[in-house]
């Protein structure tokens, strides 16, 4: 039998950006392969028919919703006799077990990319023990995780250093991807709205475009603007822009353990982050001084630019080029154990 794989993606694939990462593998390595997509926010065309439609336009959705992919996924699924199935995140694990069943031991691949209350499930614990290969893009979700092996997969392609630039001038903090998080960032709005020396930029649509829209327009904050949603090919020139990036989060489980997007960016594009101590984020940036770790202790408007002020771009130079090893390291990892997981014996 010829192999083909499956990979089945629960949201636009502009918005899952490791996704291009398998692409390229499997191009590669010249693996046959299809994806299923689900066009959450209704922009995307639909040429080759493997893109769910339902009409809406919102990132978040309820059981029902999934439930209705996973037919969608199951027709595919019926129309083709694929060899190996990947799944993205531990919701569509659950509605797609049927599924997964009919696979031999250690034909299925999961990809957990964020935490879910779904973990607590005994039938996600059995799946994740079951599978051919649980991929993971940080390793501090085994925290949470069952006790077994897993290997990284970053939030990325290979990494290379793009661009450079010292402090300069009016002080830039961009928020780039999906905006969440509101009462973090009003936090930061209320600390330096109106100020001369800083503009806080929020670039990217989410949950919360539309909260940060009316309470900046409600305190009348000068100096912050929110562009919306972007096309990938305009990312570089919105980091450009930038002096420090945004990744003030919550203190939640999933923010405490995960390595989010804009962290490979800020990194590829020479832009320093601000984030909060007490997540493993933190520890990344803190070990390969890649910006400011702060306390979530409040610090005064003038105690926060001095912070910035003094950052050591020179160090931050060195040590963006040890952390972009690191990183294509592990990935380079993730691609051999990707492609032994799609060419083996064991499947259908």
């Amino acid at each position: 039998m010829i192999k083909k794989i499956l990979l089945v993606a629960p949201a636009n694939t502009s918005f899952m950006p490791y996704l291009d990462y398998y692409i390229r593998i499997y191009d590669k390595h010249n693996i046959r392969f299809d994806v299923i997509s689900w066009d959450r926010l209704s922009i995307d065309d639909n040429a080759d028919g493997y893109q769910y439609k339902d009409g809406k336009k919102k990132h978040a959705r309820n059981l029902l919703d999934y439930f209705l992919f996973s037919r969608f996924v199951k027709s595919k699924f019926k129309a083709e006799r694929y060899t190996r199935v990947i799944v993205f995140g531990l919701p569509t694990l659950i509605f797609t077990s049927g599924l997964l069943k009919s696979f031999n031991s250690k034909g299925y691949l999961i990809d957990i990319r964020d935490h879910h209350k779904a973990i607590n499930l005994p039938i996600v614990k059995k799946i994740l023990k079951q599978a051919g290969l649980v991929v993971i893009s940080s390793a501090r979700f085994s925290s949470w995780l069952p006790s077994i092996k897993y290997v990284v997969s970053h939030n990325t392609n290979e990494m290379q250093a793009q661009g450079f630039k010292a402090l300069d001038g009016k002080i830039i903090i961009s928020c780039i991807g999906a905006l969440k998080d509101f009462d973090v960032n009003k936090q930061l709005i209320d600390k330096l709205k109106n100020l001369d020396w800083c503009e806080l930029q929020f670039n990217g649509e989410g949950v919360i475009n539309s909260q940060l829209e009316e309470y900046v327009k409600a305190v009348s904050a000068k100096n912050v603007v929110i562009t919306g949603r972007y096309i990938k090919k305009q990312e570089f020139e919105i980091y450009s822009k930038a002096t420090f990036i945004n990744m003030l989060m919550s203190d939640t489980l999933n923010n405490n353990t995960c390595l989010s997007n804009r962290l490979y960016n800020s990194v590829i594009f020479g832009v320093p982050l601000i984030v909060y101590q007490g997540s493993y984020i933190a520890e990344i940036v803190k070990e390969y001084n890649l910006g400011l770790v702060l306390s979530r202790s409040s610090i005064g408007a003038a105690e926060f630019k001095l912070l910035l002020a003094c950052f050591d771009f020179e160090s931050y130079e060195s040590g963006r080029r040890k952390f972009i090893n690191f990183v294509n390291e592990q990935n380079l990892e993730f691609e051999e154990r990707l492609v032994d997981f799609s060419v083996g014996q064991n499947g259908r």
